[in-house]
């Protein structure tokens, strides 16, 4: 769970003649991350002979499929064999092409008739007969125009339609230019409008070619039912088969054999070869090695399905090395508490709960990231508990809400609590380094690059005691004195020893880390200090919701104060709408805040990062 899980390194070499045998029990297998081999000695392998051919006719179907407004079937339901399969296709395709394209025609003829049919009422509306076309003194200017009133002062008939107003104007022959000139000014567009035969020859022509379209179309629609399921789970066949015939070019070949190597969950090593043996009768060797470039060795994710859905982040962000902790663990953890103590409100908790648990049902695909949100809604609940807040008020039905500290009047000791967070936040992730260079690296080198920081921040915090407890137990502090008070006694136990042992060990803690991290880590000195105080837009989020909370809650006590019972529904609209808008940018917030500081200040504290995911085999 919190490593990846455990892969071995295979090599298979058999004869060309087993090639087929061996790909499709891999391929069923879905099991071995193949390493694409590189030419050195011996030169990649060629795709099998079919590949070509599949590559054409999967285009084929995917064009029909297309027509058919149809997606990929199910590969294990399809029955014939490849040459089966190519065959029927391109038998599928000479059909569907030929109905396709006579349909097209059809479509092309009734566009053309049904234009004639227009131009014909057109001018029958406008009272055009064709005859007036040939006048020897009179031109008639036929278009469109966008004001009727435009056209006064000319001998003219109109005929308005939704879309737009024809017009037919008759001017005298030399006055032709003059006029069209004056009309284009005042928004007439000339239109040439053709017709071609007789109105009731058209007529008769258009609706036996809609009739034909009709009965291409139910062509088309019968061969869809005839063939659609098959072309779906041939689509699936065959792109695994081509899958299965372009895999050759990752393995190596020579004249007569060919070897590939790859990756197996170790638990799964026992199966592959067993599969293997079997499928070839023995004839092919295997080998179990050692990777010794880990970077090359792929990530498989092992983790319970009530953490798996945190795995999100790390494919935002980069998949664990091969012997690196992977953080999705602890981001289940601490993800939803920051998360929390930002919105921390007992009421906006619910009504996110409810809510994506309601859109988890509705949307099952966003499962994932709909189950991340409700678990930060409980802790949303939570800390609404803790600051007691109910929609930013602290009284639940009359009753006040009991809390251990007001956000917005314990302000410093909010802010004191998000650095202590950030604190133990860091801290914790400087301890997942330091196991981790304690694997890597021994003893000396996790104390030198992971403990020098203790030993750095403990000198800060020494040095910084006596000015904290000062704060927090000023006159005007408000908060629970309790919750502090081990602050302030450690304080007064250590005043004796202070500056020197502040400072002392603030020393102790550059050394160290210059001496494990060299110049690098003496610049990021000034860093741990500006990523324990981003840990403040936890607080500075916080009371910001909740400020605008009480601006809502103050307006709507407003209407209500002002307009009495007529104030109802104002009030509930403004209710409503101010604080759907507070959880959303709450929502918003508390997400990519609480992203920014597992990413920035947790992970760079342990994590590097750069795995790839692992991929076998048949699972694309």
């Amino acid at each position: 769970m919190l490593r990846p899980k455990e892969m071995t390194k295979i090599v298979a070499v058999g004869g060309n003649k087993d090639l087929s045998v061996v790909i499709d029990t891999l391929y069923d297998l879905k099991a071995l991350h193949i390493k694409e081999h590189t030419p050195a000695e011996l030169d990649i392998g060629a795709p099998l002979e079919h590949a070509n051919e599949l590559s054409e006719v999967i285009i084929k179907t995917g064009a029909i499929l297309a027509l058919f407004n149809e997606g990929k079937g199910d590969a294990k339901k399809h029955s014939d064999t490849i040459k089966q399969t190519v065959k029927s296709i391109h038998r599928i395709h000479g059909v569907v092409q030929e109905q396709e394209e006579t349909l097209r025609l059809l479509r092309d003829q009734a566009n053309e008739l049904k234009v004639a049919l227009h131009n014909h009422k057109v001018l029958d509306k406008l009272g055009i007969k064709k005859e007036y076309t040939t006048l020897g003194s009179v031109e008639v200017l036929v278009g469109t125009v966008k004001d009727k009133l435009s056209l006064k002062g000319y001998a003219h008939s109109t005929h308005a339609e939704i879309a737009q107003t024809y017009a037919a104007v008759a001017v005298k022959k030399e006055d032709k230019e003059a006029a069209l000139q004056d009309l284009l000014q005042k928004g007439f567009t000339e239109v040439q409008i053709v017709t071609n035969g007789d109105e009731k020859a058209l007529n008769k022509e258009f609706k036996a070619v809609i009739a034909n379209k009709r009965i291409a179309e139910k062509a088309l629609e019968q061969t869809k039912k005839e063939h659609a399921t098959y072309m779906s789970n041939a689509a699936a066949f065959l792109e695994q088969e081509a899958e299965k015939a372009a895999i050759p070019l990752t393995f190596a070949s020579s004249q007569n054999m060919f070897y590939v190597t790859g990756y197996v969950p170790t638990e799964d090593v026992l199966v592959v070869k067993q599969e293997l043996d079997k499928a070839t009768k023995k004839r092919i060797f295997i080998q179990t090695l050692k990777e010794k470039n880990e970077l090359d060795i792929p990530i498989k994710m092992d983790q319970p399905a009530v953490i798996k859905d945190f795995q999100f982040f790390q494919n935002l962000y980069a998949l664990p090395r091969y012997k690196e902790l992977d953080p999705t663990f602890f981001t289940f953890m601490t993800f939803p508490l920051l998360f929390g103590f930002m919105l921390g409100d007992i009421g906006y908790g619910i009504v996110t709960l409810v809510l994506f648990w309601l859109l988890k049902k509705r949307m099952p695909q966003f499962n994932g990231f709909f189950n991340i949100i409700i678990l930060a809604s409980i802790w949303t609940v939570v800390f609404g508990i803790f600051f007691g807040k109910f929609f930013g008020s602290n009284y639940l039905f009359g009753m006040d809400l009991p809390r251990i500290l007001h956000r917005l009047y314990d302000v410093m000791e909010v802010l004191y609590l998000s650095l202590f967070i950030g604190v133990l936040h860091i801290n914790f992730g400087l301890a997942l380094g330091f196991w981790n260079e304690l694997k890597s690296h021994g003893l000396k080198m996790a104390i030198l690059e992971k403990a020098s920081w203790w030993v750095l921040q403990i000198g800060i915090a020494v040095i910084a005691l006596p000015y904290i407890a000062t704060t927090l137990t000023a006159p005007e502090t408000t908060g629970p004195y309790w919750l502090f008070q081990p602050i302030i006694t450690l304080a007064a136990v250590l005043e004796p020893l202070q500056p020197w042992l502040g400072y002392g060990l603030l020393a102790l803690g550059v050394i160290m880390i210059i001496l494990g991290e060299g110049v690098v880590g003496a610049v990021e000195i000034p860093a741990i200090i500006s990523n324990v105080l981003s840990y403040a837009r936890m607080f500075a989020i916080g009371m910001a919701k909740a400020s605008l909370a009480v601006v809502i809650n103050t307006f709507a006590n407003g209407f209500m104060a002002s307009m009495g019972w007529w104030g109802l529904i104002p009030t509930t609209l403004l209710l409503v709408a101010g604080h759907g808008i507070n959880i959303m940018l709450g929502l918003l917030g508390g997400f990519l805040h609480s992203l920014r500081l597992h990413y920035v200040e947790f992970y760079s504290r342990f994590y590097k990062g750069g795995g790839k995911k692992y991929s076998p085999f048949g699972t694309k």
